[in-house]
């Protein structure tokens, strides 16, 4: 991110281009978005080009934006002008702000730039000396004017004969002209200027007379200027002029500064008494340095408070305005959640236990977002994020606006506090009869029915129902809801594949006979006592009861209880992982944390230099303190000031300091401050503070500036999400629907996870190889074992599988 920064020349242009109101602030978040993307592509990339490129600015308008600039820099110079001459007593300070304020009102009108100089001189407000003098030590007068400028600097005809003098001096000593050629050309001047009204200059003599060069000439005038301009000494009298007033800029020096907790308060300290000429301008420029912009004191308070603060007062300048806190959504749910029916209640019970299609269930009352506060740095404080309710609604249950309403007459459940469902009271599955043989797929006509199949049930049948009885064999698929019974044969080829030779029930399974190359999946048991299970694989969630286990060829049988079974539970929970995996790249939630973390680097950058200041504030009072001071080792004595100063913060509301950082920052200063002449620390330490309180201050406008291109950064991302909106509120309902149906399976005790009182048990033989799997342990049977029962250890006592072998008959 950092080698896209913008330029700041560039970022001025645009910011003078938003203050000339020739674009608005969208079109300035359109017009930096532009440039930080094509920025990598291209470099070299202006601000100009953007402007033209996409029509935002015509050349007439950019023309006018140009002449503003140059407008403006010519003013930063004139502000210097008006200083040096106020600085220098050559003008009052009211005449300097009015002739401002004309030069503002003159390029309003005309788009023409005038001098500040030149309009104090037209109101006699300032000499044509002083105004050349001004000009001389700004650099301002170009090198073909010097001569006239020297000429002008003087305000008698002795100080202009002084001038003429030094530039003769120059030459001579530079070897340019010899002492004769400097008497005579001086005679010729005197009576060329005692005949003409013009004055004539001695270098304009000394190129027509002795042949002086151009270059030579400039030379010359250019050495004067600086000598000149050491004479003037009127940057000297600024330097002075401007010292007398660094108590309105350095006040570090009588004040010390804190922030509350998340900087929404803050407080100055008076450390030495307030001097009588602070004003309250000078205060609040000092301010602004050290990052207080936001919610300060009236000027009245703050000159009321200047006037009456003692050494050792605190009190407070600015006050920020706290984020509103936002309001939680909510769910009233309209039935008793406490109760649990029984198969005993009727259709004729309560409300509490029965509903009737239309009754509402529950409200949704949304959650109220917060409102954002500002810190008295101008930075947003976000609120915190409101805990939004989310109510979902599953069978028998539809959603209308912020209401829940039954769909069916039935008992209604609230699921984990966050599906609602209602199931039909006493309902009951009809019962349909199938005579001969299933060979193709029934698909959903009997999903809420009981099937009695009166044939087989062929290899390319797909039957789904709610219970099944099968008299004959089974070599197709079954998915029932509810119990199945098989009083043949369950037979299929190791060819096919496992999908196509499964059994899956939500209930229990019972088969009479022998189960071949079978996939049997049960949510609760598998009761098989009269089967010869061959090659096959068993899933149940609580019980398997077999006759005998053999293994056929290279397949081993495999018998699992304890965790579910369910496919379609492991499908829900894939599925839903892979929506949330797109849905974050949709959000662009990994660019998103990474510009929040660039942001807050910067911000931190600024924190751990205030951090630091606290931190040598308090070392400064420690200095004198022979307790520590005298400790041996740098460690020790950093442990002791980390303590005091952690004791000393638990007394204030500032942000939890990093102590780790300030533990490091101690041990390094007593590291260095052995290497000092003991009497030299106090300086040493007093030099560090001035530093630190400097790179604060720099950091502080680092900050402001960084701040602008996150916000940028941050719109142009959520750009592209909106884009994505259409797909992420699709994604966000499929994924609100596959969570619905997990909890129906959950719901339906088909999305347990686990069982602690699992078991397998095997009447006769269990052949060597079959794999036998108890919740998440893992054995192979070898060598062949008879009459056992496999169940979990309550407690694990040693390496190896967490799994007991009982037989039945000890």
């Amino acid at each position: 991110m950092e080698n896209r920064s913008i330029d700041i020349k560039e970022q001025n242009l645009l910011r003078l281009a938003l203050k000339c109101r020739l674009i608005s602030s969208e079109q300035e978040k359109k017009i930096l978005s532009y440039y930080i993307g094509q920025k990598e592509q291209h470099p070299d990339i202006s601000m100009v080009r953007i402007f033209k490129d996409h029509d935002f600015l015509s050349d007439e308008q950019i023309s006018f934006l140009f002449a503003v600039k140059n407008h403006l820099q010519m003013k930063m110079l004139d502000k210097r002008f008006g200083e040096l001459g106020i600085a220098n007593k050559f003008i009052e300070p009211e005449n300097v702000k009015k002739a401002l304020k004309q030069q503002n009102e003159i390029f309003k009108k005309t788009r023409e730039s005038v001098l500040i100089g030149d309009i104090l001189l037209e109101k006699n407000e300032i000499s044509k000396a002083n105004k050349a003098a001004i000009l001389l030590t700004q650099d301002r007068i170009e090198d073909e004017f010097l001569a006239a400028s020297f000429n002008d600097i003087a305000s008698t005809e002795m100080e202009r004969l002084n001038i003429n003098m030094r530039f003769g001096a120059i030459a001579v000593k530079k070897g340019l002209v010899s002492l004769a050629q400097l008497n005579q050309a001086l005679k010729i001047q005197k009576a060329q200027n005692d005949k003409m009204r013009e004055k004539v200059y001695l270098g304009q003599i000394l190129q027509e007379q002795f042949g002086l060069s151009d270059a030579n000439l400039t030379k010359i005038l250019r050495t004067q200027k600086e000598l000149e301009k050491q004479r003037l000494a009127l940057e000297k009298a600024l330097s002075l002029y401007n010292r007398e007033n660094q108590l309105g800029k350095g006040l570090s020096r009588f004040f010390g500064y804190r922030f509350s907790k998340n900087k929404l308060s803050a407080f100055i300290t008076v450390k030495k008494n307030v001097p009588e000429n602070l004003t309250v301008s000078g205060f609040l420029a000092w301010l602004k340095t050290i990052g207080i912009t936001y919610g300060i004191c009236g000027e009245q308070e703050i000159q009321k408070i200047l006037k009456t603060a003692a050494v050792g007062n605190e009190f407070k300048v600015a006050q920020g305005k706290a984020p509103v806190n936002p309001v939680d959504g909510t769910a009233e749910i309209f039935f008793d959640t406490s109760q649990k029916p029984t198969s005993k209640e009727d259709s004729n019970q309560t409300a509490h236990g029965f509903v009737k299609k239309g009754d509402v269930l529950a409200r949704i009352l949304p959650a109220k977002a917060g409102v954002a506060g500002k810190n008295v740095c101008g930075f947003t404080i976000a609120p915190p994020e409101g805990q939004m309710v989310h109510l979902s609604t599953g069978a028998g249950v539809t959603k209308k606006g912020n209401l829940c309403i039954a769909d069916i007459d039935g008992r209604p459940t609230l699921f984990k506090g966050r599906t609602l469902f209602v199931k039909h009271a006493d309902f009951s599955y009809p019962t349909r009869y199938l005579s001969g043989n299933i060979s193709g797929e029934l698909g959903e006509e009997y999903l809420d029915c009981n099937l009695k199949v009166e044939g087989d049930i062929g290899p390319d049948a797909l039957v789904q129902c709610h219970d099944i009885v099968v008299d004959g064999d089974v070599r197709g698929r079954i998915h029932a809801s509810g119990k199945v019974q098989i009083h043949g044969c369950v037979e299929y080829r190791m060819d096919q594949a496992e999908e196509m030779r499964t059994i899956r029930s939500d209930d229990e399974i019972y088969i009479n006979r022998k189960i071949v190359n079978a996939v049997i999946m049960s949510s609760k048991r598998l009761i098989a006592l009269n089967s010869d299970l061959i090659s096959s694989k068993v899933y149940a969630f609580d019980e398997i009861m077999l006759k005998n286990v053999y293994t056929q060829g290279h397949a081993p049988a495999f018998l699992q209880v304890g965790k579910n079974p369910n496919p379609e539970l492991r499908a829900i929970n894939e599925a839903v992982k892979i929506k949330k995996k797109r849905l974050q790249k949709l959000l662009h939630k990994t660019e998103l944390g990474e510009i929040e973390r660039w942001f807050d680097g910067k911000i931190q950058i600024q924190n751990s230099y205030l951090e630091q200041q606290v931190i040598l504030q308090h070392l400064l009072k420690q200095m004198d303190n022979k307790a520590v001071m005298q400790l041996p080792g740098a460690q020790k004595r950093a442990a002791a000031v980390l303590k005091d100063l952690k004791s000393a913060s638990e007394k204030t509301d500032a942000d939890p300091m990093n102590w780790h950082a300030a533990e490091s920052f101690l041990y390094d200063f007593f590291t260095d401050l052995e290497k000092i002449r003991p009497d030299a620390g106090k300086a040493h330490l007093l030099k560090i503070i001035d530093m630190k309180y400097r790179m604060y201050k720099a950091s502080v406008n680092t900050t402001k500036r960084y701040k602008n291109e996150y916000k940028v950064r941050k719109e142009l991302v959520m750009k592209k999400v909106g884009k994505n909106a259409d797909e992420i509120k699709r994604l966000r309902l499929e994924v609100d629907g596959l969570l619905v149906k997990k909890d129906y399976l959950k719901l339906n005790k088909a999305g347990r996870a686990s069982s602690a009182n699992a078991f397998i048990r095997v009447k006769n033989q269990v052949g060597a190889g079959t794999l036998i799997k108890v919740c998440a342990s893992t054995l192979v049977v070898e060598p062949t074992v008879y009459g056992v029962k496999f169940s979990k250890k309550q407690k694990k006592d040693g390496p190896g599988p967490d799994i007991i072998i009982e037989g039945l008959y000890e």
